[in-house]
C-alpha cells in the first residue's frame, strides 16, 4: 500500500515525478483528467468543474451553493481513488482531504522562480514574459483554490509532510526520496488502520449525499463524522422535525450502526412584509 499526494508549483517537476512513480513503481496516478471524469459521473456540469479546477471561482459563483456541492464530490472522487490502497494524486487539494488518513505521504514540490521560468519556457517554447505570466497566474489560482475551498494557505508548510526544493534534483531522485519516506516509521501504518479510516470517510460521504442531495433535507453546514459505523451529524436546522429527518436518513444508510445528533437550531427569520 502506498498513497502519495503531490502539491506542486508550476515548473517544479510535480507531474514528472508522478509519472515516474506510476510507470516505474506501479502507483496509479490520478491527475486533473482522471478526477474530472469521476466528478462528472456525479452529475456536476462540466463548466462548473472547469471553473473550480484548482482556481478561485468568480465572485458570483462563490456566493452560490455550488461550492459545497463541488467540494463534496471532489472529496468523494479522491476517496474513491485511494480506496484501492495505492495511488499518486496530483493537486486538487488531496493533501488536505486526506491529511487525517494514516499512511499517506503529502509532498510539496517548489523551486526558485528563475528555475521555474526556465522550465516553463523550455516546456512551452515561449518567451520569458509569457512564461512569467503563466507562472504568476498559476500561483494565484492555486492559492485562491486552497483559500476558497479549505480556508488554508497553499504555501503553508504545515499542510504537507515534506517540502522539497527541486532546483537541483531530477524527477527520479525525487521519486526515490518519496519511496524512502513512504517506508519510514513516521509515515508507515498498519493496513487495517488505513482501511478503517477510508471506510469511515466513505460512510461520511454516503450519509452527506443522502441527506443533502438525495433527500434534500434543508440543513445548513451539514457535516457527518464516522467512527467504525457510529456517525455523528452536525448542522443548522430550523425545526426539530428537520433534525429528526436528518437522523432518520443517516440511520437508514447502509453501514451506520448508531447516529448521534449535534444539531443547532436557528429558526427561519420572517421579517416585515413592506
Amino acid at each position: 500500500m502506498a498513497v502519495i499526494t503531490i502539491s506542486r508549483q508550476i515548473g517544479s517537476l510535480g507531474d514528472s515525478v508522478a509519472q515516474i512513480l506510476e510507470e516505474r513503481d506501479g502507483l496509479p496516478r490520478s491527475d486533473q483528467r482522471a478526477l474530472e471524469e469521476l466528478i462528472s459521473r456525479s452529475g456536476i456540469p462540466a463548466e462548473m468543474i472547469q471553473e473550480f479546477d484548482e482556481r478561485k471561482p468568480s465572485f458570483w459563483r462563490s456566493l452560490s451553493i455550488d461550492r459545497s456541492r463541488y467540494l463534496h464530490f471532489l472529496r468523494s472522487a479522491i476517496i474513491s481513488v485511494v480506496s484501492e490502497g495505492s495511488a499518486v494524486l496530483v493537486g486538487r487539494g488531496a493533501s488536505v482531504i486526506l491529511r487525517d488518513v494514516p499512511g499517506v505521504l503529502h509532498l510539496r514540490l517548489v523551486a526558485p522562480e528563475e528555475v521555474r521560468l526556465r522550465r516553463i519556457m523550455a516546456e512551452l517554447g515561449c518567451d520569458r514574459q509569457h512564461a512569467d505570466r503563466i507562472m504568476h497566474h498559476s500561483d494565484q489560482d492555486r492559492t485562491g483554490f486552497y483559500r476558497y475551498f479549505f480556508e488554508l494557505d497553499w504555501n503553508s508548510p504545515e499542510v504537507y509532510d515534506v517540502t522539497i526544493n527541486t532546483a537541483d534534483l531530477t524527477p527520479p531522485m525525487i521519486a526515490d526520496l518519496a519511496r524512502q519516506l513512504m517506508e519510514s516509521p513516521a509515515i508507515r501504518c498498519e493496513p487495517e488502520q488505513y482501511r478503517q479510516k477510508i471506510r469511515d470517510m466513505e460512510l461520511e460521504q454516503t450519509v452527506t449525499a443522502r441527506v443533502l442531495y438525495e433527500e434534500g433535507v434543508p440543513v445548513r453546514f451539514f457535516a457527518a463524522r464516522a467512527n467504525n459505523g457510529e456517525v455523528t451529524i452536525r448542522g443548522i436546522v430550523s425545526t426539530p422535525g428537520e433534525e429528526q429527518r436528518c437522523a432518520d436518513v443517516a440511520g437508514a444508510t447502509e453501514g451506520v450502526t448508531k447516529v448521534n445528533t449535534e444539531m443547532s437550531f436557528v429558526p427561519d427569520y420572517v421579517g416585515p412584509t413592506w
